[in-house]
């Protein structure tokens, strides 16, 4: 949103326990769940981070998944293959 605050706030875990739990999303909006969809299934709840931190040691064939806010989503994302920026 071109470097604007969101209001909101995202809560998430801090890995003290498990290290793969690092910025895990748990709340938005203080509420556990979403009520945005119209099932009570699994898009209504929040799936990874908050997309700012991921766990440490990621492997190439593990996903990571970020819960956009925006768009009341969690939106994964696949390693393709190593690139190199010019």
């Amino acid at each position: 949103k071109n470097g604007t605050v969101v209001p909101d706030r995202i809560e998430v875990k801090r890995g003290i326990k498990n290290y793969l739990d690092v910025g895990v999303v748990t709340k938005f909006k203080g509420q556990e769940k979403q009520n945005v969809w119209l099932e009570d299934g699994p898009c209504n709840s929040y799936q990874g981070t908050d997309s700012t931190i991921f766990h440490p040691f990621l492997y190439e064939d593990e996903d990571i998944v970020s819960f956009a806010a925006d768009l009341c989503l969690s939106l994964p994302a696949k390693y393709v293959k190593p690139s190199k920026v010019k």
